[in-house]
């Protein structure tokens, strides 16, 4: 097998090598993965040249908000009483809803002075749903964008999502934000070069992916469900992350892990050749899953755990320019 260098810091010695195959859909193609023995982080041996045959029209991130679903009352007003205590932890029924109905899409962002006039970009941000909930509330100063959408969506609250790469943006911002969109990146390093380049001196960049780091990887392997061959490119290290961030001016000043049941119930499945999107997936008919009720509340409880332990199997980091103090 000819020896692969890893992109990150150029490691060619002693890399592990897996087999992967193609599961949210079952389609079961097989693809080379390495994983670095210097600063850990897996990645794709070769990018597939056919990779956007992986992404279908119907592929959860790009099919387009309901706003007439989203907006409906009382729908609405509970959810964004429940996403603004979330980020602002203000309001007693806010976070009344908070403790009925936990693991709000938001939390991340409670460890960030924001005001909503902040400026934010979320990267890779596909429909826009997370920068709708955030009009919702009120933040006027947002922009998404997507290089792989159809075509630019505007939506009825003016928030516009763009068909743009991080490579042709040029104003800088307060927050940014790559939600479970730089796994999918073909070139991390120098996504992370451009990140420093449009951030805000005392500005924060966000990254939420999984996490080679974790329990699962070590228990799964090729069957951890996180791994989402082929459109996950690089599965990222505490170390890798910080390779590309000190190179770069930046530094990761906080960081933690918030994954959920779907590391083992989506990974158990794997290992019986079940597919995300099968008929008798938990995630499509939990009825018809091989899971009972109690199986998934251990599943969450042992989550929980891992997450105390920083041993979840997706991560948040939270950097700053090494210039700023705050």
């Amino acid at each position: 097998m000819k020896l692969k260098k890893c992109n990150i810091c150029g490691n060619k010695k002693a890399n592990n090598h897996f087999k992967v195959k193609e599961m949210m859909f079952g389609l079961l193609d097989e693809f080379d993965y390495f994983q670095c023995f210097k600063c850990r982080c897996l990645q794709i041996a070769e990018i597939p040249k056919n990779l956007s045959d992986y992404y279908p029209k119907n592929y959860y991130s790009y099919e387009i908000v309901n706003e007439k679903f989203l907006n409906n009352q009382p729908r609405k007003f509970f959810r964004d009483l429940k996403n603004n205590y979330s980020i602002f932890k203000k309001g007693l029924f806010g976070k009344l809803l908070n403790c009925i109905y936990p693991n709000s899409a938001y939390g991340f962002l409670s460890n960030i002075t924001l005001s909503k006039e902040s400026s934010i970009l979320d990267i890779g941000c596909g429909n826009g749903i997370f920068l709708y909930g955030l009009k919702c509330l009120g933040f006027n100063n947002l922009k998404g964008i997507d290089p792989f959408i159809k075509e630019e969506i505007k939506y009825k609250n003016n928030l516009q999502i763009f068909k743009k790469s991080i490579f042709q943006i040029k104003e800088k911002f307060d927050l940014i934000i790559l939600n479970h969109s730089f796994e999918h990146m073909a070139s991390p390093c120098d996504v992370i070069s451009k990140i420093s380049k449009l951030l805000n001196n005392n500005g924060v960049c966000v990254i939420r992916t999984p996490t080679i780091d974790s329990y699962s990887w070590e228990i799964y392997k090729e069957n951890w469900v996180q791994l989402d061959a082929p459109r996950h490119l690089f599965i990222h290290s505490f170390s890798s992350l910080k390779i590309m961030t000190d190179i770069n001016g930046l530094k990761i000043s906080n960081f933690n892990t918030d994954s959920d049941s779907f590391q083992f119930w989506g990974s158990e499945q794997y290992l019986k050749k079940i597919s995300l999107y099968s008929s008798v997936s938990f995630l499509v008919n939990p009825s018809k899953s091989i899971f009972n009720k109690s199986q998934i509340k251990s599943f969450e409880k042992k989550a929980k755990n891992l997450n105390k332990n920083l041993r979840g199997d997706q991560a948040v980091y939270y950097i700053n320019k090494k210039s700023y103090n705050g």
